[in-house]
Protein backbone atom coordinates (compact mmCIF):
# COMPACT_ATOMS: atom_id res chain seq x y z
CA UNK A 1 0.00 0.00 0.00
CA UNK A 2 -0.70 2.62 -1.17
CA UNK A 3 -1.52 2.01 -4.81
CA UNK A 4 -0.90 4.29 -6.65
CA UNK A 5 2.45 4.91 -4.94
CA UNK A 6 3.70 8.44 -4.28
CA UNK A 7 7.12 7.65 -2.77
CA UNK A 8 7.32 4.39 -0.82
CA UNK A 9 5.48 1.12 -1.40
CA UNK A 10 4.83 -0.69 1.90
CA UNK A 11 4.30 -4.45 2.11
CA UNK A 12 2.99 -5.66 5.47
CA UNK A 13 1.60 -8.79 7.13
CA UNK A 14 4.22 -11.18 5.81
CA UNK A 15 3.59 -14.83 6.69
CA UNK A 16 7.16 -15.90 5.88
CA UNK A 17 10.54 -14.39 4.96
CA UNK A 18 10.14 -12.95 1.48
CA UNK A 19 11.96 -11.22 -1.35
CA UNK A 20 10.38 -8.62 -3.61
CA UNK A 21 11.49 -7.79 -7.12
CA UNK A 22 9.96 -4.92 -9.09
CA UNK A 23 9.99 -4.94 -12.89
CA UNK A 24 9.04 -2.36 -15.47
CA UNK A 25 6.78 -3.44 -18.33
CA UNK A 26 9.84 -4.15 -20.52
CA UNK A 27 10.82 -6.87 -18.01
CA UNK A 28 13.81 -5.03 -16.52
CA UNK A 29 14.35 -5.50 -12.79
CA UNK A 30 14.25 -2.02 -11.25
CA UNK A 31 14.14 -2.69 -7.49
CA UNK A 32 14.73 -5.52 -5.02
CA UNK A 33 13.91 -5.79 -1.30
CA UNK A 34 13.62 -8.43 1.41
CA UNK A 35 11.76 -8.79 4.69
CA UNK A 36 11.57 -11.22 7.57
CA UNK A 37 8.50 -13.01 8.94
CA UNK A 38 6.00 -10.66 10.54
CA UNK A 39 7.80 -7.52 9.44
CA UNK A 40 7.20 -4.90 6.80
CA UNK A 41 9.15 -4.17 3.64
CA UNK A 42 9.34 -0.72 2.13
CA UNK A 43 10.41 -0.10 -1.44
CA UNK A 44 11.40 3.42 -2.43
CA UNK A 45 9.96 4.43 -5.78
CA UNK A 46 11.43 7.93 -5.98
CA UNK A 47 13.88 6.89 -8.73
CA UNK A 48 11.20 5.17 -10.86
CA UNK A 49 9.48 6.83 -13.78
CA UNK A 50 5.71 7.21 -13.25
CA UNK A 51 3.84 4.26 -14.73
CA UNK A 52 2.80 0.64 -14.22
CA UNK A 53 5.15 -1.92 -12.62
CA UNK A 54 5.01 -5.58 -11.64
CA UNK A 55 6.04 -6.79 -8.19
CA UNK A 56 7.11 -10.42 -7.82
CA UNK A 57 6.73 -11.72 -4.27
CA UNK A 58 8.63 -14.91 -3.37
CA UNK A 59 8.04 -16.17 0.18
CA UNK A 60 9.60 -19.25 1.67
CA UNK A 61 7.12 -22.14 1.49
CA UNK A 62 4.63 -20.30 -0.76
CA UNK A 63 4.10 -20.13 -4.50
CA UNK A 64 5.47 -16.89 -6.02
CA UNK A 65 2.91 -14.26 -6.92
CA UNK A 66 2.94 -11.15 -9.07
CA UNK A 67 1.14 -7.92 -8.23
CA UNK A 68 0.70 -4.70 -10.17
CA UNK A 69 1.41 -1.25 -8.80
CA UNK A 70 1.38 2.25 -10.21
CA UNK A 71 4.01 4.91 -9.52
CA UNK A 72 2.53 8.41 -9.59
CA UNK A 73 3.92 11.85 -8.79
Amino acid sequence: YPNPVYGRLTLAGLAAPATFRAFDLAGREVKIAAAQFGSRAEIGTESLTPGLYLLEVAAEGYAPSTLKFVVAR
